[in-house]
């Protein structure tokens, strides 16, 4: 599946629409500010939790803490002749050069290479400072974007289970929180019945306190017949526009993920 971020896109305007109140770490009380700081001895629970689930070899000068990389340069495409530009993101260099070949470029002669991810901008470390947030070094946009979402969620470190699981699907920060990276998820299936199967793991975690991607494509059997009934597709229609996915409720797609999950082996 395509894994670009942007390419040959124009320029994303600033967001000037007023963004929502930042609360703190409750789970983890004050945490301390790191962009100055180059002592490794003073590490907090929520850096070291990142590190440990980071699937690529540190490069602080990359900023990297996500399991992607970004790629950047001008190749030639060979219908035209013409140097484009390219600015992506990828798993890593190999698959990003193999995917811009395959979209018709020539890379002889190209200086297409690996460039620092997009770096915090004023805005989100005047806030973060603003509410004592945990910044942590070299931080990037995505970083700052996950440790605000960390914060406003309340949210808690991501289990080693769900980072295997999502670290070949989805590009992502390893400052995202549990909840954010499952809801996430979610969305990144490929048609209704995989984001069920998905959401499926959501509500198996909620009942039984553990995922269960191994039984995934069973899962997607299962949401297959699951969704034959018109009002849980509506119900999980509705979820996925709203973002809610009513844990506990008596929203029909939970009660049909719940019973499903209480009966499997």
């Amino acid at each position: 599946m395509s894994i670009f971020k942007k390419l040959f896109g124009k320029k994303k305007q600033p967001d000037t629409q007023k963004k929502p109140p930042l609360v703190r770490y409750n789970k983890y009380g004050q945490l301390p500010k790191m962009e100055d700081e180059t002592n490794p001895v003073q590490q907090t629970k929520l850096e070291s939790f990142a590190h440990k689930n980071s699937c690529n070899i540190t490069h602080p000068e990359y900023g990297d803490n996500t399991n992607y990389v970004r790629i950047s340069g001008k190749a030639r495409f060979k219908e035209t002749g013409r140097m484009r530009k390219i600015d992506m993101c990828s798993f890593n260099e190999n698959e990003a050069r193999n995917e811009i070949i395959q979209l018709g470029f020539d890379l002889n002669n190209s200086d297409i290479q690996r460039i620092p991810l997009e770096r915090i901008t004023d805005g989100q470390l005047q806030a973060m400072r603003k509410h004592n947030d945990y910044i942590p070094q070299n931080c990037s946009k995505a970083d700052a974007s996950a440790l605000i979402d960390y914060a406003i969620r309340n949210d808690r470190p991501a289990p080693r289970e769900l980072v295997d699981y999502a670290d070949a699907i989805i590009m992502y920060s390893h400052y995202t929180g549990e909840k954010a990276l499952s809801e996430w998820l979610i969305h990144t299936g490929k048609n209704d019945e995989e984001k069920y199967a998905h959401y499926i793991a959501y509500v198996r975690k909620y009942v039984k306190g553990y995922y269960g991607f191994s039984t995934h494509e069973k899962d997607v059997e299962a949401a297959r017949d699951i969704l034959t009934n018109k009002t849980t597709l509506h119900s999980f229609k509705i979820m996925l526009n709203d973002g809610s996915y009513g844990l506990g409720s008596r929203k029909s797609a939970f009660l049909s993920a719940k019973q499903y999950v209480s009966h499997d082996s």
